[in-house]
């Protein structure tokens, strides 16, 4: 299996795991299908089929039947009965063909349901809501109507196509309003999506939020589509957020501080591999060279990296009040070292 292969299967597991809270996906419809209406809850949920049959053509134009599987797939119900279906698509990335392929899977829920009623007379079909949530690393790019994806057309005669629209929850493009109607913990997994590339970003959220701490399923989910390490709580199974964040932006440092140490070694490395290669050979001097800047720049660059986060992430405690030995037990910074930065900060 090759390492996309693999990487698809990692996430599509995450996030299925982590979508079999019923409180989650009531809450998701609630806001982005049914615009903030409380029209179903968890109670009213239960697991339904992933898996729909549907019709295809082979090459000689002779209709065969195959399986369309959806990532999540419920059915709600009142005291009355089923009333209808809530699905969900999560998506890595853009998908120019996510309008047809939305049209399919409910087509082929429709289907099922007129199958499965067949001789009973007239059949009253549930309706079918799929949601497509974008864990992807930016906003979504692909169309979001089946009129997006036939291009420039002459506006009467697309008029006479039936459109198909796809509901879409989208972290990066969501406004703070329609975020700040959710009511679990899936707003704050949203909102890491939305900031976790602006370290800024991220510790106002946190100044801001109310939240307390993330589900371990929660950074699984985090840790498989941002590629972080998040590691989670032994004893009760939860994180602080201020934990979450320190760690993520650790990693973040570290890696600045490779990727800068790795462009200072190889300039050094170069530099006095030419040097040596005068005296003993302009190979041997380039590999010798770049070894040792390779080495010396890496060390620099994950010193520098860890410093300044750590510097920041004191400071920006330090304005919300976070007393000396609470940043040393987060940090493992000296009390002299706080009341340094403390000072220069002041200064």
């Amino acid at each position: 299996m090759g390492k996309g292969r693999k990487a698809r299967q990692s996430k599509d597991t995450a996030a299925k795991l982590y979508l079999r809270n019923p409180e989650l996906v009531a809450d998701l419809f609630n806001v982005f299908t049914f615009k903030g209406e409380r029209r179903v809850s968890a109670g009213m949920l239960k697991p339904f089929s992933t898996e729909d049959a549907t019709g295809n053509l082979d090459a000689a134009g002779n209709e065969t039947t195959g399986q369309l599987r959806r990532d999540v797939s419920y059915i709600a119900y009142t005291d009355g009965g089923a009333v209808y279906f809530l699905c969900i698509e999560v998506q890595s990335g853009p998908d120019w063909t996510m309008p047809v392929r939305v049209m399919r899977y409910d087509a082929a829920r429709y289907q099922y349901q007129i199958d499965t009623r067949r001789g009973r007379g007239k059949a009253t079909l549930l309706p079918v809501f799929t949601l497509v949530l974008n864990f992807g690393r930016g906003p979504w790019r692909g169309p979001r109507s089946l009129h997006e994806m036939m291009g420039d057309m002459d506006s009467k005669l697309k008029k006479a196509v039936s459109d198909y629209r796809i509901n879409i929850a989208d972290p990066y493009t969501a406004t703070r309003k329609t975020l700040g109607m959710l009511c679990t913990e899936i707003k704050d997994v949203l909102i890491y999506f939305r900031v976790s590339k602006d370290r800024n970003g991220f510790m106002r959220f946190l100044e801001n939020s109310h939240a307390a701490s993330l589900s371990n399923r929660a950074l699984m989910l985090l840790n498989t589509y941002l590629d972080t390490k998040l590691e989670p709580q032994t004893n009760d199974g939860r994180k602080t957020e201020m934990c979450v964040a320190w760690q993520y932006f650790e990693q973040q440092a570290i890696k600045k501080g490779l990727a800068k140490g790795l462009k200072e070694g190889l300039k050094e490395g170069r530099k006095e591999g030419l040097k040596e290669g005068r005296k003993e050979g302009r190979k041997e001097g380039r590999e010798e060279g770049r070894e040792e800047g390779l080495a010396k720049g890496l060390e620099k660059g994950r010193k520098e990296g860890c410093e300044e986060t750590l510097e920041k992430f004191v400071m920006g405690s330090l304005e919300n009040n976070l007393d000396y030995e609470t940043i040393h037990k987060i940090t493992g910074l000296s009390l002299a070292k706080i009341k340094k930065i403390a000072a220069s900060a002041k200064a």
